[in-house]
Formats: structure tokens, C-alpha cells, sequence
């Protein structure tokens, strides 16, 4: 099979460009990962590149990159698999170089996270499409989301987990060990970081448990595997690879008939972990 030519680019268009802070350039690049920097630019290219102070971003956009609806390619996302692209988000939002806010909806429950970078003062206002009001505890529309009412991504309503504290008008980041209720479930940074994958898992598997569900059932197999999260986002990933091999002989189906893989899948990552029971 011939291989793929080498890319060429094809040069810069003018005057198309994404506003960046020099401190990228002079303070973060010598100091931030490679994940982390491709974030940082995927992050920086969704909020400034479109006048936006904050973007609701997926870990399959941040990863494949974002196709419209009529079949138009905006962009090919970080370049990184969903493992990097995670570590890389952590690594910025434990630094404090951005800051990350789950989102909710009645609808659809968990929602893919709203980022922004972090700033010392507000930068955005109403006329640029940002959050005006930053100052003094933040508005009441960044704790619903921290969306702009002119987000191209917005699918509604969005009830953000809530954050305990605010600092300069802009959630505090979760920190590895605080925790926090919502709905009456404890949510860490665990949690924060499986459901994006199992939200990922749930649609290519059709899962049938809610993912709600799910997550917590992949957080109980984390605690026992007794992994750290790099391993088993890695056994993750290969569970996911077998269950698309062994698509064939899978016979559960949802109600529709269709072929439901998410059973398959966590038996598959229980046997990886060896805590599969008989």
C-alpha cells in the first residue's frame, strides 16, 4: 500500500490571525509540555480566534478536530489521542494557565467542558462577544456556563457543576483533592476526568446505562485497579480497540436492535485490569 506523501504546507492566508499573549511566548513555552502547549493553542484558537473569552470544547474535538453540520472541516483538532489531550488539560489547569468548568444539562446530563485561559483581569466585554462584568464574584451567566450568547457550539441551557470558590471574578480550578456535591454525588478529579471519556464511549458503543451510570462504574474499577490515571486511560484505550475487533461476535442489542458494545467493553477493561469475576 503506498504510503501517504509528505504534507506540504501551503502558506499563511492574510490578515487571518488569533490574537496571543506574549506570555506564551516569554514565560509558558520552556516551561509547559508538548500536550500541554497544543492544548493551550487549540484553547487559545477557539476563544480568541472567534472574539470569545471562554468556548465549550469535547475531547473528541480537541482530538479529531470540528466538522460542521453541512460537512465542513473547521479544523483537525491538537493532534493528540484522548490520553494527551487529558494529561495535557490537566497539566494546564493544575499550573493555573487555564481554567476549566464541567457543564450539565437536563437533557443530555453531562456536558463537554467550558475552558478559558486565565487572566489576572477581564479581557472580553459585551462588544467583543465575551462575558462583560468580570470583577467582584464574576456574573450569573458564567455560572451557568461561562458561555457567550454568540457561542457557535452552544446546544442550550447549561447547568455548570458548581465551583466553591471565586477568584478574580473566574471559578476556582478543581484541585485533585477537593471534592464537591452534585445532585447529591461526590464529584473529584477522577470523575471529572473518565466522564469525558465514557461520554465519548457511550455514543460509539450505544450504551444503554446512563452515563452517569457508567462513569461511576469505570471510577470503581479505577480505585481498585489500583493504576495511575496514564495506565488505566491506557488499558482504556485498548479495552475500546478489542471491543471494536470483537464487534462481530457481540450479540447484545438495544431496543432497536441495534448492536450495544458498552457491556462488552467493561468486561474486556475488567479482564485488562484482572478484576474480572467469574
Amino acid at each position: 500500500m503506498p504510503e501517504d506523501p509528505p504534507f506540504q504546507f501551503e502558506g499563511f492566508e492574510s490578515p487571518n490571525f488569533t490574537p496571543t499573549p506574549d506570555a506564551l511566548f516569554d514565560v509558558l513555552l520552556a516551561r509547559i509540555s508538548d500536550a500541554e502547549l497544543r492544548v493551550l493553542l487549540y484553547i487559545i484558537r477557539r476563544t480568541f480566534g472567534f472574539k470569545k473569552d471562554s468556548d465549550t470544547i469535547s475531547l473528541k474535538q480537541m482530538t479529531a478536530g470540528i466538522i460542521t453540520r453541512d460537512g465542513r472541516r473547521l479544523d483537525f483538532g491538537a493532534g493528540l489521542s484522548k490520553a494527551s489531550a487529558a494529561r495535557g488539560i490537566k497539566g494546564l489547569v493544575d499550573k493555573g494557565i487555564v481554567l476549566a468548568q464541567r457543564n450539565q444539562s437536563q437533557e443530555r446530563g453531562d456536558e463537554p467542558t467550558t475552558y478559558r485561559l486565565r487572566f489576572r483581569d477581564p479581557v472580553f466585554n459585551s462588544e467583543t462577544g465575551g462575558v462583560p462584568e468580570l470583577r467582584h464574584g464574576g456574573p450569573a451567566d458564567l455560572r451557568q456556563g461561562g458561555v457567550s450568547q454568540r457561542d457557535t457550539q452552544e446546544t442550550g441551557k447549561q447547568e455548570t457543576v458548581k465551583q466553591e470558590t471565586v477568584t478574580n471574578g473566574y471559578p476556582s480550578t478543581i484541585r485533585q483533592t477537593d471534592t464537591f456535591k452534585k445532585n447529591g454525588d461526590e464529584w473529584d478529579d477522577v470523575r471529572l476526568t473518565l466522564v469525558e471519556y465514557i461520554a465519548d464511549l457511550a455514543v460509539e458503543f450505544l450504551d444503554t446505562a446512563s452515563v452517569k451510570s457508567s462513569t461511576s462504574r469505570t471510577v470503581n474499577l479505577f480505585r481498585q485497579s489500583g493504576l495511575s490515571m496514564d495506565d488505566f486511560i491506557a488499558a482504556m484505550t485498548e479495552a475500546r480497540a478489542i471491543t471494536k475487533q470483537y464487534t462481530a461476535t457481540i450479540k447484545s442489542r438495544t431496543k432497536d436492535g441495534d448492536k450495544t458494545k458498552m457491556g462488552y467493553f467493561f468486561r474486556v477493561l475488567e479482564d485488562r485490569l484482572g478484576l474480572k469475576t467469574e
